[in-house]
């Protein structure tokens, strides 16, 4: 085994047995907003399904089949139909596969009939008149779709383990800081919502917080190889993470920059890198779907808003960014209270700067300060992507972010071990404490926002 793989396993998963706490906790609470949250009832779910339902029924590439019709986007021709399927097809075909074999195993009908639209939605908040459930543990869908949801949730627990691996990284010997790191992503409400949705931000978002834990492990030239091809799998995902491509390379010129005697090597690696990209790229120019989704995919948010030239436009842009990164579900209509947002956002970044400075301060070895300059550059292309989406059309979703989230749990678990640093049992206590209140709040949301939202249990 290579001094990579080797590093990666041992400092990813052998003898960590901290890291199942959160895992723990994770679970249930994503199962928890599995029963709670009806089907269709997710940023895009109906579409992205009619998407996977392309695979697993015709067993070909998705198209933009059936088109949309119906010129409000929430009209029934328009929202169940082919239009997210401009996307790069990789989820949907991790996807369709999982539910052709589910659905061929318990010899279930592939199609999903959503039940009738709701004729007042807006002020209801629910798009579907959903049947009544008998109570909240109820379960109404397909098993398919069931099934469908847990890769979903698979998929959300790399993002935990994520968060307890960079921490690991970035303050090598500090399981504390790692265990809180890998807790707050865990109770973090929209993340943990997320999880258990359809969409291909799910794939995306595993692939892209994995290459980010590769790049961390700093002076390891081969490990680019890896980054290399989980950005390819990445961009296959979904065009939004193509900065997942950008940062790796950015990261390949400091380590070159920096590391003069290892640069034989360094190119070495580049060069592999350089024929996986041109391979991926001759994949999708060779077969004519895929250049089709890409070029659609490209081309989706190139223009600019006339909204985006006025300051109120942003305004609202980081107003709902900050409830969306903490409660807003459904399709952007089921919120918490803007001030508990605040106080979320007020906490995590308050303590993240702190962390980045304890990080600095007290990690060991000499490679702190170029791992928080890569977190540094993730966060800035995530930035930008998101600007991006936000200049062509108003998207302040938090998904669109969640990468983003390994980076600021590590860094405000560093600052509250950066406070309590020396004291085990008030660390413990505080750790404790965090989570308890956290973990509450999600149940809380459950029975008093979403159970408003939607009364059928």
């Amino acid at each position: 085994m290579s001094l990579m793989n080797k590093r990666l396993f041992a400092n990813g998963f052998t003898g960590h047995y901290l890291l199942f706490v959160p895992l723990l906790v994770y679970l249930p609470l994503s199962f928890l907003y599995l029963f709670a949250v009806p089907a269709g009832e997710s940023p895009d779910e109906p579409g992205h399904l009619q998407c996977i339902e392309q695979v697993s029924l015709l067993g070909r590439l998705p198209e933009i089949e059936p088109k949309p019709e119906g010129d409000a986007w929430w009209s029934r021709g328009r929202i169940i139909s082919g239009r997210m399927c401009y996307h790069m097809p990789l989820y949907y075909l991790v996807a369709g596969g999982v539910q052709k074999v589910t659905a061929t195993a318990v010899s279930e009908p592939i199609h999903y009939e959503f039940p009738p639209t709701n004729p007042n939605f807006g002020p209801d908040p629910a798009l579907f008149e959903h049947p009544v459930k008998a109570s909240l543990w109820t379960y109404t869908e397909p098993i398919h779709l069931l099934v469908l949801r847990f890769l979903s949730i698979l998929l959300g627990g790399v993002t935990v383990w994520a968060s307890y691996a960079v921490a690991r990284r970035l303050l090598p010997g500090q399981q504390m800081v790692a265990l809180l790191a890998g807790l707050l992503t865990a109770v973090w409400p929209q993340f943990v919502y997320l999880s258990r949705s359809l969409n291909n931000d799910s794939l995306a978002t595993a692939l892209s917080v994995s290459i980010l834990v590769i790049l961390l492990d700093v002076q390891q030239p081969q490990r680019f190889v890896w980054a290399a091809l989980l950005a390819v799998l990445a961009l296959f995902t979904k065009l939004s993470v193509a900065f997942t491509l950008a940062a790796m390379l950015l990261v390949w010129g400091l380590e070159f920059w920096r590391l003069p005697q290892q640069r034989r090597e360094y190119i070495r690696t580049l060069l592999i890198c350089l024929a996986l990209f041109v391979g991926a790229f001759l994949l999708l120019y060779l077969t004519p779907t895929l250049w089709r989704h890409f070029t659609q995919g490209s081309g989706a948010f190139s223009s600019v808003s006339e909204s985006a030239r006025e300051w109120t436009y942003w305004r609202e842009v980081l107003q709902l960014t900050a409830s969306s990164g903490w409660v807003r579900f459904g399709w952007m209509n089921v919120a918490a209270p803007q001030g508990h947002a605040y106080v979320w956002w007020g906490f995590l970044l308050g303590t993240a700067v702190l962390g980045i400075w304890v990080i600095g301060r007290f990690s060991q070895g000499g490679n702190s300060r170029l791992q928080l300059l890569i977190c540094g550059i993730w966060l800035l292309f995530i930035i930008l992507s998101y600007l991006q989406i936000n200049l062509n059309r108003l998207q302040p979703q938090f998904r669109f972010a969640l990468a983003a989230i390994p980076i600021l749990t590590t860094w405000s678990a560093a600052g509250w071990w950066g406070m309590v640093k020396g004291n085990g049992r008030l660390a413990t206590l505080t750790t404790a404490s965090i989570i308890a209140i956290l973990f509450f709040y999600n149940i809380w949301v459950v029975f008093s926002v979403i159970k408003l939202a939607y009364p059928w249990w």
